[in-house]
């Protein structure tokens, strides 16, 4: 299981989501490729999008899960 999280304290470079985007999936599922040392592994890639704001509160949480297929 792989959980990738995502923070953002302004819009300024779009929401925390957008950085993940299938470029950057391809490279993630490379990368547990070749931690589990066989292509072969199962795995599920789940992505936290986290909102803060100027004080560093959490002002939005969203949770996407299985990202693999994107």
């Amino acid at each position: 299981h792989y959980i990738e999280v995502k923070t953002r304290t302004s819009n300024s470079f779009g929401m925390p989501e957008e950085a993940v985007n299938r470029k950057k999936l391809t490279r993630i599922k490379k990368t547990i490729q070749s931690i589990a040392e066989t292509a072969i592994q199962r795995y599920q890639i789940d992505l936290i999008a986290i909102e803060l704001d100027r004080n560093g509160n959490a002002t939005r949480l969203a949770f996407y899960k299985n990202l693999n297929n994107i």
